[in-house]
């Protein structure tokens, strides 16, 4: 695969433990993704390339823990068969390969010893607990629901899953322990039938609500498991979180408009920015906010200030557009 950065690089023949942040390119196509590294003023670095296809959560937030990032290579086109987990180590650059025996992965956790997974096949949702050497421990399986995000919070699993049917319009966190022993089941139909980009900060969880003109943020205090949302005025697309403040943004694909709404998580102070570009994915660290938008073989990184959302730099980085090609996760080195 070739990309090519469209102004200054420093590009190095060796990994990077201190990049400040990445983005993956990768197709269903063919067994062929790149995992290229940026420094703090967004010159690439390091560019990494792994016979893997379809690498990366294109609808999900980064799931990063101790210095490691799960990435799922879903499959190849209309073969979904790939049956395996990742972990990117941080500190060293490699990527570790776990056998799951699992069709069409939508996402996965790695915790300890042992993995968890969200497939489908069939009609039939799968929540599945497995070792670290293929073997299926446990798997609970739900034909009415569906299951679209796992979350890890100490010692529990979170998972959503809905219904919207013409007799039900119901959503659910459903708590287990480690062995998938289902502990509660907390109700928020209240907040619609699509959740999405859920995200933990400060023993909270926040998540977006985006059906019908239910438009807001929930946030589920995960000690005391207390509910309550942010209204909004426009359909949130990607969350960041940092310290005290939420980023959220909006907009339309090709159209003007485009928005990050900074919120003070401590008096709920709203400030709405406009910013030049669609956003596509969005991530935070202590340097910045980070935005990525692709469309027609062009993949542009910028970069904002925490307080401000001042635009403070961008990075293109152009591949040939008529390859079936895509970038599938932006991500940070927390």
């Amino acid at each position: 695969m070739t990309i090519i950065m469209l102004c200054g690089c420093t590009h190095n023949k060796k990994y990077d433990k201190d990049f400040q942040v990445g983005f993956i390119i990768t197709t269903e196509k063919k067994k062929d993704s790149d995992i290229v590294y940026l420094d703090n003023d967004l010159n690439e670095i390091y560019r990494q390339n792994e016979k893997l296809p379809t690498l990366g959560d294109s609808m999900n937030i980064p799931m990063i823990k101790d210095g490691k990032m799960t990435l799922v290579p879903n499959g190849l086109y209309l073969d979904n068969n790939e049956q395996k987990v990742t972990s990117l180590d941080f500190k060293t650059g490699k990527l570790e390969t776990y056998d799951v025996p699992k069709f069409n992965i939508l996402n996965a956790i790695i915790k300890n010893d042992y993995i968890y997974t969200l497939n489908s096949s069939n009609g039939i949702e799968y929540l599945t607990l497995s070792d670290k050497k293929g073997h299926i421990i446990k798997e609970i399986t739900d034909k009415d629901y569906i299951m679209t995000e796992i979350l890890d919070y100490n010692d529990k699993i979170l998972v959503f899953k809905s219904i919207n049917n013409e007799e039900h319009i119901k959503s659910y966190i459903c708590v287990y322990d480690l062995n998938l022993h289902l502990i509660k089941e907390i109700n928020i139909s209240d907040y619609g039938y699509s959740q999405s980009k859920a995200i933990i900060h400060n023993h909270k969880l926040y998540f977006v609500n985006s059906s019908d003109n239910n438009h807001s943020i929930g946030i589920l205090d995960l000690d005391n498991e207390q509910l309550e949302k942010i209204e909004l005025d426009t359909i949130p697309n990607e969350i960041a979180i940092f310290k005290n403040k939420l980023y959220v943004s909006s907009g339309i694909h090709s159209q003007p408009g485009n928005k990050i709404c900074i919120i003070q998580l401590d008096d709920i102070k709203m400030k709405i920015v406009e910013v030049n570009t669609f956003i596509d994915k969005m991530i935070s660290n202590q340097d910045g906010i980070y935005t990525m938008y692709s469309e027609d073989g062009k993949i542009d990184i910028r970069k904002y200030d925490l307080d401000s959302c001042k635009e403070l730099n961008k990075a293109t980085f152009q591949y040939d557009s008529n390859t079936p090609y895509y970038a599938s996760m932006l991500f940070s080195n927390q």
